[in-house]
């Protein structure tokens, strides 16, 4: 018999602490937080949020045209044709005594055309490559494999700017 009185008291003991615990959790999940700090604590104050308009300098948070768009890695297409026409070859056969040489000389020296001079008449060899690439005239101009001769302002800046686009697009 005491063996069961025994029982009856252990069962006794283990129910109320279940219920004890039961209630320990039910202030916890109350309070949102564990049951040994449901008393001590204060709560705490309450989150106060505030929208405020996006900055102009902030990213987007939604993608748009504007955020989309492929920033350029490096200089614009423009930019490196005009960086590339200062490396592009152009050689003009000449004679110290052609009024247009000068002319054509002059003209590329004001607009920063670098340029190589021939002078026909002092050297054997420029003469002969003038005649070889076809040169008719003075001044005879070379200009990345394209000749022409006569002095022709337009010619030379177009010859000189389709150069540059050819080598800019490879």
């Amino acid at each position: 018999m005491q063996t069961k009185t025994a029982l009856y008291m252990a069962s006794a003991i283990v129910g109320a602490a279940v219920v004890a615990m039961a209630g320990m959790r039910a202030v916890s999940m109350a309070n949102d937080r564990p049951a040994h700090a449901a008393i001590a604590e204060p709560p705490p104050p309450p989150l106060v949020t505030t929208e405020m308009a996006p900055s102009p300098s902030a990213p987007a948070l939604h993608p748009t045209a504007e955020s989309t768009a492929r920033v350029p890695d490096g200089p614009s297409r423009e930019e490196r044709i005009l960086a590339e026409k200062k490396r592009v070859p152009v050689t003009v056969y000449t004679a110290a005594w052609c009024g247009y040489c000068r002319k054509a000389k002059a003209y590329m020296d004001a607009h920063g055309i670098a340029y190589r001079e021939q002078d026909i008449e002092t050297s054997a060899a420029a003469k002969a490559r003038m005649r070889a690439i076809g040169g008719g005239g003075l001044p005879t101009f070379e200009i990345d494999g394209r000749v022409k001769s006569g002095y022709d302002p337009d010619w030379i800046e177009s010859t000189i700017r389709e150069a540059a686009e050819r080598r800019v697009d490879l």
